[in-house]
């Protein structure tokens, strides 16, 4: 017989609590009519890939964090953005952030940034990595692929 104490049995019954909005830029560039698409590695885990983002401020609207977070978390600067969509960010098991995303093309390095990897990846080169990308993440990549076709931007 397996024994849990009331504390753990507590756990589990704990509700899934919403958590702060948090935003995300999917950054793309045009490589030989390919796109290639910003990923960075996560802090806590840096096996795990991830979109730069993180949560909006107080006084801040989405699509300036999802710039801010870009510049800070892998050194970027990109054209204006674009809405692009939304996803369910789960951290740490009961907590759930939801999660606006946009599309911007990038324009320049912006120099600084902190220690984490960054690395440009086609679509097609996110099933080969060896590193860790959560399928919502994924999806929004796919949503940004379908509206560079759409637009004609790549074949």
């Amino acid at each position: 017989m397996i024994k849990t104490s009331k504390r753990n049995a507590d756990r589990d019954d704990r509700p899934i609590r919403l958590g702060r909005a948090r935003a995300a830029l999917v950054v793309y560039r045009i490589i030989h009519g390919q796109p290639h698409f910003l990923l960075v590695s996560s802090t806590r885990n840096p096996d795990k890939l991830t979109l730069p983002g993180g949560k909006v401020g107080p006084d801040e609207s989405p699509i300036k964090t999802a710039i801010r977070e870009t510049v800070e978390e892998a050194g970027v600067l990109t054209d204006p953005p674009h809405t692009l969509g939304r996803y369910l960010h789960h951290k740490r098991k009961r907590r759930v952030y939801p999660t606006q995303t946009f599309l911007a093309r990038y324009a320049r390095s912006a120099g600084d940034r902190e220690s984490r990897n960054r690395l440009w990846l086609t679509y097609d080169e996110l099933d080969s990595v060896a590193l860790t990308l959560r399928k919502p993440i994924r999806k929004q990549i796919r949503l940004a692929v379908d509206l560079l076709i759409e637009r004609r931007l790549v074949a």
